[in-house]
């Protein structure tokens, strides 16, 4: 379906030819290399031992899907996660706590560095005559640099890593990090190496939420708006405490909301409520628990911590779990039409970038694509696959309809939640005024005729079966005199990753 996931364009930044299937296990048939492996082919694989180790580690130590959770903590393996776990994440708004970022990068450079720091103060003679702070800053960037390495060096994963080595730079040179210039370099620095990024959700994602939290706190810190303690009351710490997870989570939801939305059409409304209960528990619990099982690890002994962490494990599992049974954490989104995400964007720019008031201007362009999203989006009428084994057709009550549920399980499944539409259902053979005689009739003037295939008004004949082959997935718009048609091989057409015809 056009704007879809590509795996082709993907598998092309990859540097992926081709793709195939072996029909008997692999054999090594000689070991008498001319050289030996190059010094980065010989690091790769000692990375990827060390985290199929940590795997095994977790799948032996603890229970399931516990394991499964701290796996996609550590080493960013989540395919073991049970495909319903995974969407009560999904549904819930803490999906993004599997997938390895900001979060996880902070919490574990502020848990080592705060650790080393305690341990070097406890001994004067270091802590007197040397500067610890800096010692424990270049220890907390080598360990987040490790796990980053471990954890498969993702996109939010790059841009947080990035970022934390510039704030414990400037601890090394006493200086504290300007955080829009931060957050500037490293999507330089990943779109300098990696350009095709700039498309990714992730990437998308990441920045999205990292830069209107920076935004916001430097104009609540300009305008005095801060929540800190007026005193050492560890109460009203604990209030501040919840406070400031509370606007975060606000802030981070409202900027990320329409790049979800988009991308994986459907709206989670409990988002706030389910990150209030899941981040910290995360922060303060998971994540120090999954580094202390860490270092245990080449003692061969985990002091009892295996079963306090499967239940913390199990803990999130069920908020996650708990919150996706609410009502309202599933609602359908469409897909919106061209030129609405950047009216979104350009506005959320403004609003993050200009620092008097003229930034409430960006509030306009926002406004226009959010309206143009809601009511000037048309679903398509008409759905082809690209192998034209199943056609989707949408009736006037915004029904799907396909010719067969026998074949194209994927295609309606994409079609369906692209389009924000309930499951596809199967043509009935006789449906009066839409589906007689093999053939569909839309606004009373179009008509598909499906053996063979064709698309017609009147007596002009607009698409017939000869033309799929060349078009792909398809979709088709009955707007007017004329469809629009919008295909895969249309938008690949001159890209290197596009079927040569």
């Amino acid at each position: 379906m056009p704007g879809a996931h590509h795996t082709r364009r993907q598998t092309f930044f990859e540097g992926i030819g081709a793709q195939g299937h072996a029909l008997t296990p692999p054999r090594l048939l000689t070991d008498d290399a001319p050289t030996g492996p190059s010094l980065r082919k010989r690091i790769h694989v000692t990375i990827e031992d060390l985290r199929t180790r940590l795997n095994r580690y977790f799948e032996a130590r603890l229970t399931f899907p516990a394991s499964a959770i701290a796996k996609a903590l550590v080493t960013g393996e989540r395919s073991s996660i049970p495909e319903d776990i995974r969407k009560a994440f999904a549904d819930s708004g803490t999906a993004h706590l599997l997938a390895i970022s900001g979060l996880h990068l902070s919490v574990v450079a502020g848990f080592i560095f705060i650790s080393v720091r305690f341990l070097l103060v406890l001994i004067p003679p270091l802590a007197l005559a040397f500067p610890i702070k800096k010692w424990a800053a270049v220890i907390a960037l080598a360990g987040t640099a490790f796990y980053w390495l471990i954890c498969g060096g993702s996109l939010p994963a790059t841009r947080a890593l990035v970022m934390t080595g510039i704030v414990l730079g400037g601890v090394l040179v006493d200086r504290t990090a300007f955080t829009l210039r931060n957050i500037s370099l490293a999507a330089f620095l990943i779109l300098l190496f990696l350009p095709e990024a700039l498309m990714s959700a992730s990437f998308v994602l990441s920045f999205a939420a990292a830069l209107a939290l920076i935004a916001a706190y430097d104009a609540m810190r300009t305008y005095n708006l801060l929540l800190t303690p007026k005193s050492d009351s560890t109460f009203l710490r604990l209030l501040t405490y919840l406070g400031g997870v509370t606007l975060t989570t606000l802030i981070a939801t409202v900027a990320t909301t329409p790049y979800l939305a988009a991308t994986f059409h459907t709206l989670t409304l409990q988002a706030i409520p389910a990150n209030l209960m899941a981040v910290p528990w995360t922060t303060f619990v998971l994540i120090p628990l999954l580094l202390l099982s860490l270092l245990s690890m080449p003692l061969g002994y985990d002091f009892g911590l295996s079963p306090i962490l499967s239940w913390a494990m199990e803990m999130l599992i069920k908020m996650a779990e708990s919150v996706a049974s609410w009502p309202g954490a599933h609602v359908p989104v469409p897909t919106p039409r061209d030129g609405v995400m950047a009216l979104i964007t350009l506005g959320g720019l403004w609003m993050c970038l200009v620092v008097t008031k003229k930034r409430f201007f960006g509030l306009a362009p926002m406004s226009v694509g959010l309206v143009l999203w809601l009511f000037a989006s048309p679903v398509p009428d008409l759905f082809i696959s690209s192998d034209q084994k199943v056609i989707g057709v949408k009736d006037t009550h915004n029904q799907l309809w396909v010719v067969s549920k026998r074949a194209g399980r994927f295609a309606r499944q994409v079609w369906a939640e692209s389009c924000g539409l309930a499951p596809a259902e199967a043509l009935e053979s006789e449906m009066d005024g839409f589906f007689t005689d093999g053939r569909v009739c839309f606004q009373d003037t179009w008509v598909l005729t499906l053996s063979p295939l064709t698309l017609s008004k009147g007596n002009q004949v607009f698409l017939q079966e000869k033309d799929l082959p060349a078009m792909g997935g398809t979709l088709v718009w009955l707007t007017g005199q004329s469809p629009r048609f919008v295909s895969v091989r249309t938008l690949d057409s001159g890209r290197p990753w596009a079927l040569k015809p």
